[in-house]
């Protein structure tokens, strides 16, 4: 045998051997999950933070308010918890208006730990112990609690699940095992600016996931999706940089300001039914080209945002942007909003 064709299938038997390799298995060996346990927190009008856990006594004699028949259920990102500064308005808008509600809080701050002392390698790293070894448990725990309060609160019959960054991964992730235990499809998935990182080939979040999934990208390109990835997808501005993100900031904060404004502007959408956006499914074609996403003029605008609002005089319907987008819509859209919302 000719020894470059020896060499060849001996490379080609590597290949197979590596490719049948559980990589993800591999990690999770090397660095082992967190075996602490996902928190949940009911809150409504009247009721702040009452802890509840995955059991029946738990569930049954828990505070609910009647006459919703739709939960709430809020997943944080990473590096974060079921109290930080950019997702806590959200939890309140739902709140605040004229209704009440219930708003489950989802909080695994406790299985990735607390970053705030890493340096960048280490930071890194545990975003891939997060990503692969951690999402799973996660979304195990979300997926079992909805179960549960479906069954047990027949009162409540959806579940709106909204997650933030790799929130809006495990949102997906859980949204499948409840559909794998049950044989029924979660009522909606709104993800907000999903993490891209170690996703943009094989999405947790997919169209797939709910009966209805929105998505909000506001940092494509870098931390969040660049991709429309839900039933229907809103770019906001340049899709890069929010205009309310640059201002005296470096591009680390800017680039963090733009992921975290996704909790923001969706928070103001909830009581407010008239921030409008326009269908631009050019941005499809667009964000092909990821480098060209950060060639950004002075006036804040790329190749996405020139080009949307150039086309948007002249296109016609128009879908509210944010909670109140008409159920089963579809398309790509684009909003124009000049300021994040302030989180107080």
């Amino acid at each position: 045998m000719n020894f470059s064709i020896l060499k060849m299938l001996t490379l080609l038997t590597l290949i197979k051997i590596v490719l049948t390799i559980d990589f993800d298995d591999v990690i999770c060996s090397v660095a082992p999950p967190n075996s602490n346990r996902v928190l949940f927190y009911l809150f409504s009008k009247n009721i702040e933070k009452a802890p509840i856990t995955a059991d029946k006594e738990s569930i049954k004699m828990a505070p609910f308010v009647a006459g919703f028949d739709t939960l709430k259920i809020i997943i944080h990102g990473f590096d974060s918890s079921s109290e930080a500064e950019n997702i806590v308005p959200l939890r309140k808008a739902y709140l605040n208006g004229t209704r009440d509600g219930n708003v489950l809080m989802v909080d695994y701050f406790n299985v990735t730990g607390d970053l705030s002392e890493t340096n960048i390698l280490s930071y890194g790293a545990n975003y891939v112990q997060a990503a692969k070894c951690d999402l799973p448990i996660v979304a195990k725990a979300v997926a079992k609690m909805i179960e549960m309060i479906l069954d047990l609160r027949p009162e409540i019959e959806n579940a709106h699940i909204v997650g933030h960054s790799l929130g809006a991964q495990i949102a997906g992730e859980a949204s499948t095992l409840y559909k794998d235990q049950t044989g029924n499809t979660i009522y909606r998935v709104t993800g907000l600016d999903p993490a891209e990182p170690l996703f943009n080939l094989k999405p947790k979040l997919t169209p797939e996931s709910a009966e209805f999934v929105d998505v909000y990208h506001t940092q494509i390109a870098l931390k969040g999706f660049t991709y429309p990835t839900g039933c229907v997808d809103f770019y906001v501005n340049n899709g890069v940089l929010q205009t309310g993100c640059v201002k005296d900031k470096s591009y680390k904060e800017a680039f963090e300001c733009s992921h975290g404004s996704a909790l923001l502007y969706f928070a103001e959408s909830i009581n407010n039914d008239q921030i409008m956006a326009s269908p631009c499914d050019e941005i499809r074609n667009i964000v092909k080209y990821k480098f060209t996403l950060f060639d950004i003029d002075s006036n804040n605008n790329n190749d996405l945002s020139s080009t949307c609002l150039r086309e948007r005089n002249s296109r016609e319907k128009e879908v509210v942007f944010g909670e109140h987008v008409p159920y089963g819509t579809t398309g790509v859209y684009f909003v124009s909003i000049p300021e994040v919302p302030s989180t107080e």
